[in-house]
C-alpha cells in the first residue's frame, strides 16, 4: 500500500500495547469482513504502562500520506518515538491509536459513519 516504501526495518515501541478491538470500515469495503461470524476486528494500539512490542518502520513519500490517512480513517494518528532493537533512538513514526466514536463523528460526520458502519448493522466503532 506504499509504492515508494524504503528503509524497512524492525524497531521497538514502548508504552503501548496492540489490541484487536474495533471493526474497520475498509474491511467491509474490500469484502474481507464476515459480519455473520463477527470476523470484523481490526488491530489498534493503546497506551499501556510497561507495554512494548516490535513494530515495522519505513519511510514513504509525503505524497502517499493522504492515502494512508484515508485507509486508516478511524484511528487517532500520532507521532511516537521508537527505538532500535539495541535500545538506541530510532526517531519517531506514525502510530494508529485507538480513538473514540465522538472523535470519528467530529472528523468524518454521521453520513460517512452510517455508510461504512451503520450499513453493516454496527452502531459503534470504538464501543
Amino acid at each position: 500500500s506504499f509504492p515508494t516504501l524504503s528503509g524497512f526495518r524492525l524497531a521497538r515501541l514502548r508504552g503501548f500495547r496492540r489490541v484487536f478491538r474495533h471493526p474497520a470500515g475498509i474491511f467491509f469495503t474490500r469484502g474481507i469482513a464476515r459480519r455473520e461470524t463477527n470476523e470484523v476486528s481490526s488491530l489498534s494500539v493503546e497506551e499501556c504502562e510497561g507495554g512494548s512490542f516490535l513494530v515495522s518502520t519505513f519511510e514513504i513519500a509525503r505524497e502517499e500520506l493522504p492515502t494512508f490517512f484515508e485507509r486508516e480513517e478511524e484511528f487517532h494518528v500520532v507521532s511516537a518515538p521508537v527505538e532500535e532493537l539495541d535500545g538506541s533512538d530510532a526517531g519517531a513514526g506514525l502510530l494508529c491509536l485507538a480513538s473514540t466514536d465522538a472523535a470519528y463523528l467530529a472528523k468524518h460526520g454521521r453520513d460517512k459513519f452510517d455508510h461504512l458502519y451503520g450499513a453493516h448493522g454496527l452502531s459503534t466503532v470504538w464501543g
